[in-house]
């Protein structure tokens, strides 16, 4: 479906390599971005509750959608590299996410030429919003339905022959089969072939991979729609469009509304001039609007929270949609300067938005590890039924660590995941102050005093006397676990096993109150340490273990 005098012999050439350096240096940035990073929250729906090969493991619905391509590319890189490594799972995101992109900029190339349709295609590469879908695996489904969507459309372009179109409809049941997200390229492709000037005898394209989802909805299929929400659908949709929109220009969502009207006047317009029905433009339209209709029957009732990585497909299906409108219209040569300096801006506002939001995902991911590897490391005060209270999709303890003998542990060792193993075992050991046990002979623990701060032994105790501010006292807990008796002031206690160092207040022994502190799961060294401020004096002992 090339366009005449937008392409000449050659010109490809330039805007194609400067398209596949940024690439190249994108997907490297954002892979060495995350390092550290591990699996969370849905992740370890595929690899905790998605074990073995039968038939329902690959068709039952996946927070609603149809995920057997994304389960069992899961299971290939599973077997290839456990859990030990999380960079092929990133990898393989990234590399789709590539393919995304360059089929995007080949589906423009038809429309506007090489060097116009090269301006989305690295907004798109270095897109803020779609993080959670380059540095979270889970999410490949998406980048899936994305590349298949687009490559089947291109197949499509012009009155494909048989082989195109049989291209194509495997390419849209691949991402029928892997996200939801395929359902409003599927309603785009249907448009094309079913469009009065396309050869009609071409209905199976879509004919097959409507049947293939409506077979597994009425077998599998569990609907994540909301009927309710069907009064705030339009608002929900619009304010997807206006944070699509302001995201792709890096100016937010307020100036998203202003660029949604330009672009709807702009189909409007394209819509109005063209001498017949231009189908593909109606269809993508057509397309968007879908997404978001579904998206906001689903979602809309949870507000805008969690919802980044819907603005990518969204993004997506909007620059294809600006694309036909613009259908054989040049930029002008003078303003093909001013055009790139505005995409150079475009494309470093988002990439900030990008690195930050990728840091803050790998970190996440680093948590969780930590608190895989504290339930492996404890199993005796981390019981089966333990849930560790940390995103990984209501696994237990007895299930990660099946987990983890069968592909290997996540790599923790990060400060996020040293800080994320204390917590885990604190909460295995919760209550941490019980009341404190009678008699028994107390023992004076290993202890050192703070700055103005002296200790005194005392009938096998440690007296801490404060001094002008306050008492603190840095002690080794021991097996029993620590006595702890407050003065006048209360005491607050903060404890660390791994962490680099101590965090918030863990709990508070009341002011006149005697209370056991622990024991907390330490099977094997190094062992916990406890950090006691007051500013009053207190009293310490080791309990008997």
């Amino acid at each position: 479906m090339t366009r005449p005098g937008l392409r000449r012999p050659g010109t490809d050439l330039l805007p194609a390599a400067i398209l596949a350096v940024a690439i190249a240096g994108a997907c490297l940035w954002v892979l060495l971005l995350g390092r550290g990073s591990s699996f969370w929250s849905d992740d370890w729906a595929f690899i905790v509750f998605r074990q073995g090969h039968d038939p329902d493991v690959f068709l039952r619905a996946f927070n609603g959608h149809f995920a057997a391509v994304p389960i069992a590319l899961y299971k290939l890189l599973l077997q290839a590299f456990g859990l030990g490594h999380h960079w092929p799972y990133r990898a393989a995101v990234l590399g789709l996410h590539a393919a995304g992109v360059v089929l995007v900029w080949l589906y423009l190339r038809e429309r506007v030429g090489p060097w116009a349709a090269l301006a989305p295609a690295l907004v798109l590469l270095a897109f803020g919003p779609a993080a959670e879908l380059l540095v979270y695996p889970v999410n490949v489904g998406f980048q899936l339905a994305i590349v298949c969507g687009v490559g089947a459309l291109l197949l499509l372009d012009g009155g494909p022959g048989r082989r195109r179109a049989a291209a194509a409809c495997a390419l849209l049941t691949v991402g029928i089969a892997s996200s939801s997200v395929a359902v409003p390229f599927l309603l785009v492709a249907a448009c094309s072939v079913l469009a009065p000037e396309a050869r009609r005898t071409r209905w199976w394209v879509v004919a097959v991979p409507a049947t293939v989802y409506a077979a597994w909805t009425l077998a599998y299929g569990t609907s994540e729609l909301v009927w309710s929400n069907a009064d705030i659908v339009w608002a929900y949709g619009m304010d997807g469009l206006a944070r699509t929109t302001g995201a792709l220009a890096a100016l937010g969502p307020e100036w998203g509304r202003t660029l949604v009207v330009a672009a709807a006047a702009l189909v409007l317009w394209a819509i109005a001039r063209a001498p017949r029905a231009p189908t593909r433009l109606i269809g993508l339209a057509l397309g968007l609007l879908a997404f978001w209709a579904l998206t906001g029957l689903a979602r809309a009732q949870l507000g805008v929270a969690g919802s980044e990585r819907f603005l990518y497909p969204s993004a997506v299906l909007l620059v294809l949609v600006l694309g036909e409108a613009l259908s054989g219209r040049r930029v002008p040569r003078r303003l093909a300067p001013a055009l790139a300096v505005v995409v150079a801006a475009v494309v470093y506002a988002n990439g900030t938005a990008l690195h930050d939001q990728t840091l803050a995902i790998r970190d996440i991911g680093a948590n969780v590890a930590g608190g895989v590897a504290a339930v492996v490391a404890e199993p005796g005060s981390t019981p089966d039924a333990f849930r560790p209270p940390l995103p990984l999709y209501g696994a237990n303890a007895g299930q990660l660590r099946t987990a983890v003998r069968l592909y290997g542990a996540p790599p923790s060792n990060s400060a996020p995941g040293r800080q994320s193993f204390d917590d885990v075992l604190r909460a295995a050991a919760a209550p941490l102050l019980r009341a404190a046990p009678p008699g028994g002979r107390p023992a004076p623990p290993a202890a050192t005093a703070g700055p103005g701060t002296t200790l005194t032994p005392r009938r096998g105790c440690l007296v801490a006397a404060p001094g002008a501010a306050g008492a603190l006292v840095l002690a080794e807990l021991p097996r029993g676990g620590l006595l702890v008796s407050a003065g006048a002031a209360p005491v607050e206690v903060r404890t660390r096993r791994l962490a680099t160092g101590f965090g918030a207040v863990d709990v508070r022994v009341a002011a006149g109150a005697a209370r056991l502190l622990g024991p907390l799961p330490a099977s094997g060294p190094p062992p916990w340490n406890t950090r006691l401020t007051s500013t009053a004096g207190f009293t310490v002992c080791a309990a008997a273990g």
